[in-house]
């Protein structure tokens, strides 16, 4: 255990240590940190993940908080939207001799297959008590197994302030991270959703839902889906394959068995067929007032793919859906960023804080690597939306001015001095 003003940290390795009730609190704000949302990672054992599970303790030992982090084997050279086609056949040839190379062990504040922060407090504490207690966790764990990087991910420009008050003294440096895709749902049905749109793309989301009277593709929402998690498997990694965006999640028929078992009541998929053959499907999971449009599978090889659009039609329903759960918000994830802006979804810029556990060389260079690796959409339309948040509306510059702050060894010494918090975890 780890104690922090008045706070202490129990940390547990596994979901099954605890029950729903020890780990889920009533105050909690995050529904991707509750119980049966965790389990659905490491039930399957996803990418060989090693957990942990940080319940934050009160003056009485109630659970207050609670954060989520994973040590997580990660190839940098997947962050490869952002490098040139050159460097990629640069580092593929690299990899075929060395397959090592640019792999480091991550220790992450965060979620594996989904977007968001990884931790909460109740009142009366403050977010920055509860950021520094987990914190410190980190700093333990990573003295403990090998570890090369420590990742806060996600974090929200509300609240870049604070996390860099308590971790910049530590060493760490803001970079890019990947953005999410949001919509509030404020609609009473489908055809409400679908009028607020202007003629054009009116048009576009209408067409996209004619996919019977066209193809003959038949749609099915199901609820219970173990007797097709198999063809989800396959599909799924049809486009794994073919994707040029990041992605280092491998997402195996265990996955979706894991979800299909685990979230009854809180999952469905969007399927799509053909002449009695599954040809895609959208994999959504809800919780409290959040929808989350999760995963994509499709068969490129059948006949009508590229003019049945099923991709804009699943984001169409999946609104459908949430409107039907009664939901406030929804989350698409990261990349392929058009459709979903089609559908009005708001493009949220994310920052990840990263350190490497004994070099403020290696932490900048990673943080600068990363810049350029995650490549970002325009955001212009949402800081017109969010006007107190425009101090960071250049935000590839705004980032670069704060990264070049720890170019220099003087200044990591002088946060030194000023904290006598920039722990090491040699």
């Amino acid at each position: 255990m780890n104690s922090y003003a008045q706070l202490q940290t129990l940390r547990c390795n596994s979901l099954t240590e605890l029950t729903p009730q020890q780990w889920d609190i009533p105050s909690a704000s995050q529904p991707l940190l509750d119980y049966d949302l965790l389990l659905m990672v490491e039930n399957p054992r996803l990418n060989n993940l090693k957990h942990f599970y940080l319940k934050i303790l009160g003056l009485n030992r109630e659970t207050v908080g609670r954060a989520n982090a994973y040590i997580v084997p990660t190839d940098f050279a997947t962050f490869e939207t952002g490098m040139s086609s050159s460097m990629k056949t640069i580092v593929r040839l690299i990899k075929k001799l060395f397959p090592g190379f640019m792999t480091f062990n991550m220790l992450e504040c965060g979620f594996f297959t989904t977007l968001g922060e990884a931790l909460e407090i109740a009142d009366p504490y403050s977010k920055q008590t509860v950021i520094k207690t987990v914190a410190d966790e980190l700093e333990q764990i990573c003295q403990e197994d090998k570890v090369d990087f420590l990742f806060f991910r996600d974090i929200p420009l509300e609240a870049y302030e604070i996390y860099k008050s308590v971790l910049a003294p530590r060493g760490y440096i803001p970079t890019f991270g990947f953005a999410n895709a949001i919509l509030d749902v404020k609609w009473n049905d489908l055809q409400e959703f679908i009028d607020s749109f202007k003629s054009k793309d009116r048009l576009k989301l209408k067409n996209s839902l004619l996919f019977t009277e066209k193809f003959d593709i038949e749609c099915k929402i199901i609820t219970d889906y173990e007797h097709l998690t198999s063809d989800f498997a396959k599909l799924w990694n049809n486009v794994y394959q073919s994707s040029g965006d990041y992605s280092r999640e491998i997402l195996d028929e265990k996955f979706f068995t894991a979800c299909s078992s685990l979230l009854k009541g809180k999952s469905e998929a969007i399927t799509f067929w053909y002449e009695g053959e599954l040809v895609g499907f959208l994999l959504n999971l809800f919780n409290r007032d959040e929808y989350f449009v999760l995963d994509w599978g499709v068969n490129y090889d059948f006949k009508h793919y590229r003019k049945s659009n099923l991709y804009r039609a699943a984001s169409v329903l999946s609104v459908q859906q949430a409107i039907k759960h009664q939901k406030k918000r929804m989350a698409f994830g990261i990349t392929n960023y058009v459709p979903k802006k089609l559908i009005g979804a708001e493009i949220v810029p994310l920052i990840y804080f990263v350190k490497h556990v004994n070099s403020n060389i290696l932490t900048y260079t990673l943080a600068r690597s990363l810049m350029t690796q995650i490549v970002q959409p325009n955001f212009s339309d949402y800081f017109v939306q969010h006007p107190k948040l425009q101090s960071y509306a250049d935000i590839k510059n705004f980032l670069y001015q704060e990264q070049n702050q720890f170019k220099n060894e003087n200044i990591m010494a002088l946060f030194k001095n000023k904290s006598g918090q920039n722990k090491s975890c040699e």
